[in-house]
């Protein structure tokens, strides 16, 4: 079939007065609210914007209503996806709204060149030139930086590109748009009930020391190899917790390091009873998507889905109850983060039942290399695309010591940023000194005009859980001590000093990492 695939003339409507109850698409929370941090970073001139955002927002909600406005005003917006299967799922999206569109794909029902919007897949306009004829590109999953798209866009400077991601932490990211907006956070989801806080449980870990690394991450067959010693403890810790929190198996994703590793892992629950599934990259797409939707029903046939280089990405089962991390990372913060967001979705079951929470077993220590930066991006999202998290160098690994104050000692949960309290009971021992002791702590801490924290102790636990994660590990108490005087005038209390390695790691505000990151910048420029 002869397709006629980039018209020079498109069957543009002419631009539409729309009033605003009377979108199609209607919007929800903080949902407009992209569509206006989107708008303002427009009329301040920048072309090409990141909507960040955690999972469960709705990104392809405001992406259909962003494309009705386009639309209104007789524009031509394209939405292109990392993967065809994506394509089907949006334009039913759009169909729904019954906003008009045509699927740029060979075979598709809805192939119409001609129309203003248009659903693409990057395979397909990789494999046709990204010759282009509308004005606007939305672009899905914007932290994978293919290289035809960066060529595109380097190609066609005026084309506005609005990308849409959770985890825009790629190295080369700021490189290619001008701008961030974050219209909410994955602690505000949870307030407002978009999505289930987590539940997460320090498990038996490969012992990585000395492995060899490719690309800057542990090889593949170094992870496969130290974790088949302990595929028998990530079968029975699963059985154990599943069992103690939710009276039995519920569904469940486990994550692998590489299509040999995942095998096993598969084969050690089938000799426990259990039925799981492995899915790799090199799997048939169609089969694929079958044995998805198989597990996406309320009564399927497997018990838990493992991972291998997939679902990652554009995978939306919301009753997944339990992820189970095999898999581990030196570097890549937003492979770890787009995994743990696997279980964060919210469900009601056809019984009425709801999903409280979802249950995290780290057999990887992803949680103790990563937990400050997740505790920060849980709390205050992203602002700026300089510094991403994935350019960062290799992640130290906790001491005893710190994992003591990240896990409960008793049962190996995360601790919750506030309280003593582990929810199986332990209590965290209590010390002698506390704020109320020691003379002018409770005073809030402003340095040049800007409130550092709410007291002198809050603003040390601050600075204790950035340095012992910044760093050398050595220099760690000394670089807290001298940064806690610069930023108060006067030393640490001696009884703070030597509550170091207890002190129960917090999230550090925006204004304090400010405050490490002017210090950074004013020592390198008096080394120059």
């Amino acid at each position: 079939m002869n397709l006629e695939l980039f018209p020079t003339e498109l069957q543009i409507p002419p631009p539409v007065n729309i009033n605003p109850g009377e979108w199609k698409v209607k919007l929800r929370s903080t949902q407009p609210l992209a569509i206006s941090l989107v708008h303002e970073q427009l009329l301040a001139g920048k072309k090409r914007i990141i909507i960040c955002a955690p999972c469960g927002f709705g990104k392809s909600i405001v992406a259909c209503r962003y494309i009705e406005r386009s639309l209104a005003k007789g524009k031509s917006p394209w939405f292109v996806v990392d993967r065809q299967n994506l394509v089907t799922q949006l334009s039913g999206k759009l169909a729904f709204y019954e906003i008009d569109h045509g699927v740029f794909m060979a075979g598709s029902w809805r192939f119409n060149a001609k129309k203003p919007c248009q659903v693409a897949s990057v395979q397909t306009l990789e494999s046709r030139g990204w010759d282009y004829t509308a004005d606007i590109l939305l672009y899905d999953e914007a932290h994978i930086l293919r290289k035809s798209f960066i060529e595109f866009v380097e190609k066609n400077p005026d084309v506005v590109v609005i990308g849409f991601t959770a985890t825009p932490f790629h190295k080369e990211i700021g490189k290619v748009y001008q701008a961030v907006v974050n219209p909410t956070t994955v602690n505000k989801q949870i307030e407002e009930g978009f999505l289930t806080p987590l539940r997460i449980f320090q498990c038996v870990a490969a012992d990585m020391t000395g492995a060899k690394i490719t690309a800057g991450e542990w090889a593949e067959n170094e992870v496969k190899t130290r974790g088949q010693k302990i595929i028998g403890d990530i079968v029975t810790t699963w059985q154990e917790k599943t069992t103690e929190i939710f009276g039995g198996p519920v569904k469940t994703i486990v994550f692998s390091a590489n299509i040999a590793h995942g095998q096993e892992i598969v084969d050690a629950f089938a000799a426990s009873g259990f039925n799981f599934k492995l899915l790799t990259g090199k799997d048939d797409s169609e089969e694929k998507d079958a044995i998805i939707e198989e597990f996406r029903k309320e009564n399927q046939q497997y018990d838990g889905l493992v991972s291998c280089g997939v679902l990652t990405r554009g995978f939306d089962v919301t009753d997944i109850q339990c992820g189970i991390d095999a898999r581990p990372l030196r570097k890549s913060f937003s492979e770890f983060i787009q995994k743990i967001g696997r279980t964060q979705r919210c469900h009601t079951w056809s019984d009425g039942r709801k999903k409280d929470f979802g249950l995290w077993l780290d057999h990887a220590n992803n949680v103790g290399r990563f937990l400050p930066e997740m505790l920060e991006l849980w709390e205050n999202g992203v602002s700026s695309l300089a510094d991403p998290p994935d350019a960062k160098p290799p992640r130290k690994e906790p001491t005893p010591k710190e994992k003591d104050k990240i896990f409960c000692p008793k049962c190996h949960q995360l601790w919750t940023v506030k309280g003593d309290t582990c929810p199986c009971g332990y209590k965290r021992p209590k010390k002698q000194s506390t704020m109320e002791t020691v003379a002018g702590t409770m005073r809030e801490v402003v340095l040049n005009h800007v409130k550092l924290a709410n007291s002198r102790r809050e603003l040390w636990e601050q600075i204790v859980t950035y340095v012992q994660y910044h760093g050398k590990p050595e220099t760690a108490e000394q670089r807290a001590y001298h940064n806690y005087r610069d930023m108060t005038g006067s030393k640490p209390p001696r009884e703070w000093q030597d509550e170091f390695y207890t002190i129960p790691f917090v999230t550090i505000s925006r204004a304090v990492k400010n405050e490490f990151t002017r210090k950074a910048i004013a020592y390198h420029k008096s080394r120059q």
